[in-house]
């Protein structure tokens, strides 16, 4: 391995090669909350492409500016893919989100913990939607 170059695990190359093939939305987080990728449909809800937004953590999902559905702030750690990482729980939440196009976007998203064999932990996947869009 190069030096400052982290091996990816084969469980986030196989959900990246399972997202690049899907229309379905997806973000994959590794282990440490840093997005390693997200999909085609995916780049069209958020608004920018994954090239440009690489190496995102977790925290910086504040800058959707995210609500709950009575337009209340949502804080990172009441997100679905925050929660899914700290808690290694699958979690759910329907959100607004500014885009980073400024679109502000109704979204059902879900997200699930990727553990592999013996539970050991590598990242989670958060699907997303726009009801409707279907």
């Amino acid at each position: 391995m190069t030096e400052g170059v982290r091996q990816r695990s084969v469980a986030l190359i196989l959900a990246r090669e399972l997202a690049v093939n899907l229309v379905t939305p997806m973000l994959i987080w590794d282990e440490e909350g840093t997005l390693v990728y997200f999909n085609e449909s995916a780049q069209a809800i958020i608004g920018r492409r994954y090239e440009d937004m690489a190496d995102m953590t977790v925290e910086e999902l504040q800058q959707f500016q995210p609500t709950d559905l009575d337009g209340n702030p949502l804080s990172v750690r009441d997100m679905a893919s925050t929660i899914a990482l700290e808690s290694r729980e699958p979690a759910h939440r329907v959100m607004y989100i500014t885009a980073l196009d400024g679109a502000r976007r109704r979204l059902d998203v879900t997200a699930y913990p990727l553990l592999t064999r013996g539970d050991e932990f590598v990242g989670a996947v958060a699907i997303f939607w726009e009801p409707g869009q279907a």
